[in-house]
């Protein structure tokens, strides 16, 4: 269901502004496969990291690092974890495609001045993605908020969706795999809270994976949005 995010957001550009749906990908009109393989390894080693730090702090603090569950068998096991790696890209690129595609430039063409529309995109698509996820604490909804506002911060600094959902699946799967393996994935998928000091490491993972990421579009030539005149 939320990877269907991504026809429907095609649907409403073609239909609600007469664009072709590769004006949602990039300012290239298409997606780059070059420049997400490129953002793959920086965002892959901060998610890893990250993750590390996270179950680290929960084993300090007594708890399971992924959430307490019972391991599954090994054939459930692999049956899963195909489902998470096979699914879980569409899934963060249809959120991607709709919050930080189609919502974002909706919400920037109200406003004549491009940086204006891309503060306000930014602010309100990333709330509106938190809220989606339904009832969460406010740390949850913190965390969400703060990987909307970079997912959009990379976007502009990008002139892609690409990096963004990059971010997304990878920071997803590296969660999953071993909630996975340790039987606590319905639990995890269901979690309506986050202790304050996971919320803060994410935080910081996630702002140096928009330091990584953009250093290396830079130096990659990967042009950016332009939200100022």
């Amino acid at each position: 269901m939320l990877a269907a995010g991504v026809p429907l957001a095609w649907l409403a550009l073609v239909a609600g502004y007469g664009r072709g749906p590769g004006a949602l990908a990039s300012t290239a009109g298409r997606w780059r496969w070059g420049w997400a393989l490129r953002a793959l390894p920086p965002v892959l080693a901060v998610a890893v990291l990250g993750a590390l730090a996270m179950a680290a702090a929960e084993a300090l603090a007594g708890r399971a690092p992924f959430g307490e569950g019972s391991a599954p068998a090994a054939r459930q096991a692999v049956a899963l974890l195909a489902v998470v790696v096979l699914t879980t890209p569409l899934q963060a690129a249809g959120e991607e495609f709709l919050f930080r595609g189609w919502l974002a430039q909706a919400l920037g063409s109200w406003c004549a001045r491009p940086l204006v529309g891309a503060v306000l995109a930014a602010v309100v698509s990333a709330a509106l993605f938190s809220a989606a996820h339904g009832a969460q604490d406010p740390w949850l909804f913190a965390d969400r908020f703060a990987f909307g506002l970079v997912a959009s911060w990379l976007v502009h600094r990008t002139g892609g969706l690409e990096a963004a959902v990059v971010l997304h699946a990878v920071g997803n799967v590296v969660l999953m795999v071993p909630a996975v393996l340790t039987g606590a994935l319905a639990r995890s998928l269901e979690a309506g809270s986050a202790p304050p000091l996971l919320v803060v490491l994410d935080v910081a993972a996630l702002l140096a994976v928009a330091v990584l990421v953009d250093r290396k579009a830079r130096a990659g030539g990967t042009r950016a949005a332009t939200v100022a005149r």
